[in-house]
């Protein structure tokens, strides 16, 4: 497990990454990094966490961990499993069994002044926030509805990992956490530190947070005690229907009360809109235990009309 340690002296020479003003980040800094690993030269991303709690790494000290100085932090009264280096460590130690190119993957630990502190991962140099597209009013309906297409196989594949089936989903599902790579012409997930793997932290998720739409729902979408939503097929699911919703309504769908959930719907019925595609929009609060979604059903979107309740008022 690779650890890459600096002084509070030496972060400061760092460039930090400038993001563009309408994707957010408010958990961590991002810093450019170029390793001086001779045969490996390309560019990596330090995301150091503001947040930074003490970490149990006892289930993955190896020879590195033993021979190396920093401190570990090994005895907690806090469960190790609710912290952010927990699900890093999960994602490096099943990172052959989880193998999808299209997830961004930390490659290992960086520490400042010896104590952990965030993680590496590469930077994608030539790549394009989803959320510039998704919710930007001039990008064609067709195109947008390509790239959710994009999105929802990198979902279904990770919930084909056999070694974590049942026990690895993405956990803060949003436009701005999905990019595309120009270079190599795929959509990649980012952000994995907001995974949901082997009974990790429940992570704060931008749609389903504070979603009192789901509070009567508890049987479809299971919740902690703090309200947070545990992340799982449905779940997932959800995520990718609101998305879905925000491109057509050029609204935050997940934003909305149960009622103008369903006056939206019957806008779209209005419009034409194909019958089991409202349907899929029925079942995101229904009282049935199991979300859905055929991708196949995109294809069945006139892309020739206007959805947006902008246009409509």
């Amino acid at each position: 497990m690779r650890i890459v340690d600096f002084s509070s002296r030496e972060l400061k020479k760092i460039p930090e990454l400038q993001l563009p003003s309408q994707v957010t980040n408010t958990e961590a800094r991002l810093y450019l990094y170029n390793d001086k690993n001779k045969w490996d030269k390309k560019k990596n991303i330090l995301k150091i966490f503001y947040d930074n709690r003490t970490f149990d790494f006892k289930p993955y000290i190896n020879e590195e961990l033993l021979q190396s100085d920093i401190n570990m932090n090994v005895f907690h009264e806090e469960r190790f499993t609710y912290t952010k280096p927990y699900i890093i460590a999960e994602l490096l130690l099943h990172k052959d069994e989880i193998n999808i190119d299209e997830l961004v993957m930390p490659t290992g630990f960086v520490s400042i002044d010896k104590k952990v502190s965030g993680y590496i991962m590469p930077f994608i140099e030539s790549s394009i926030n989803m959320s510039l597209l998704l919710n930007n009013p001039n990008v064609a309906l067709k195109e947008k509805l390509k790239l959710l297409k994009k999105i929802y196989e990198i979902l279904s594949k990770i919930e084909k990992v056999k070694a974590l089936e049942g026990r690895f989903y993405l956990g803060d599902i949003h436009e701005s956490n999905f990019i595309i790579d120009v270079l190599e012409q795929k959509v990649k997930a980012v952000d994995m530190d907001s995974c949901y793997i082997n009974d990790s932290a429940v992570p704060v998720s931008r749609f389903l947070f504070n979603n009192f739409n789901l509070d009567y729902l508890q049987h479809k979408y299971k919740m902690t005690e703090d309200d947070r939503v545990i992340p799982s097929h449905n779940s997932q699911v959800l995520c990718f229907l609101y998305m879905l919703l925000n491109a057509l309504s050029g609204e935050k769908s997940y934003k909305w009360s149960i009622e103008e959930h369903y006056l939206y719907l019957n806008c779209l019925e209005k419009m034409g809109m194909n019958k089991e595609v409202i349907e899929a929009f029925n079942t995101m609060y229904d009282s049935s235990p199991k979300l859905d979604f055929d991708i196949d059903l995109l294809n069945a979107i006139d892309t020739s009309k206007n959805y947006s309740l902008q246009y409509r008022k």
